[in-house]
């Protein structure tokens, strides 16, 4: 399998726009959105992190995507709320995909925090999640409190009422279902992410796109350390703060 190799898609891209965007309202408590909160203030430091567009005045990224599944601390913090996901979407494809893989074995492929503010959108309207199969968004953050903008779209869902209403709110979609999010106008809207995939469970601090075998991602700490040897501690600290979550290929 190449590096990029992705699992076969298990439903055509036609059939996958027909299906619906099944919403899950108040999946998650409040007490479970502070714990997941909470585990990403402690953990983020540790994690895989990709910044999307930034302010034209300040540099500061727009979109920010944290990596919680890097060395699976998620998956091992929180395994009964992915099985609760997977459950959710499993049902769903019954009910509404097709039932086109809710007996395929699937795992986590990925576990994203995403963290946007004004302007932050994906306005690729034919965007959509290669080589995964179901994709579970929960909504960590008060619409209309919180922030305003930021709508999740979905191309001929069919109706006009909010995917999410308030924080807690689910949705749960097949990965090859076309979607976007329209840019936030206030605020800071907080998103927890989840594909799961026919792949093997990724612990690599990014969106794998190699579904068995080694990861061949390395972290660009680990070439610098390499390279440079022995530093400084004042050196270190600087080095760890640049090199925080960023990636090459090897």
């Amino acid at each position: 399998m190449a590096d990029s190799d992705l699992p076969p898609s298990r439903i055509s891209a036609a059939d996958a726009q027909a299906t619906p965007v099944v919403r899950l309202p108040a999946f998650l408590s409040s007490e479970e959105i502070v714990e997941i909160d909470a585990f990403h203030a402690a953990q983020s430091h540790a994690c895989g992190r990709l910044a999307k567009a930034s302010c034209a005045v300040t540099g500061a990224a727009l979109w920010t995507t944290t990596y919680l599944s890097t060395d699976r601390r998620f998956n091992a913090r929180f395994p009964g709320l992915l099985a609760r996901m997977l459950a959710a979407a499993r049902a769903a494809d019954r009910a509404h995909f097709g039932d086109y893989a809710s007996r395929v074995d699937v795992v986590p492929r990925v576990v994203e925090y995403h963290t946007v503010t004004p302007g932050g959108a994906l306005k690729h309207e034919q965007h959509y999640d290669s080589g995964s199969i179901y994709t579970f968004d929960v909504m960590l953050a008060r619409p209309g409190d919180d922030f305003d903008g930021g709508e999740f779209v979905a191309p001929d869902a069919g109706d006009e009422e909010p995917f999410f209403v308030n924080s807690g709110d689910a949705i749960v979609f097949c990965s090859h279902r076309h979607h976007s999010v329209r840019p936030v106008t206030r605020g800071t809207r907080r998103v927890l992410v989840v594909e799961f995939w026919e792949g093997e469970e990724r612990a690599c601090g990014h969106r794998c796109e190699r579904a068995s075998g080694p990861c061949r991602v390395r972290p660009l700490r680990a070439m610098v350390e390499e390279s440079l040897g022995e530093m400084s501690e004042d050196d270190r600290a600087a080095a760890e703060r640049f090199l925080r979550g960023r990636t090459v290929l090897s």
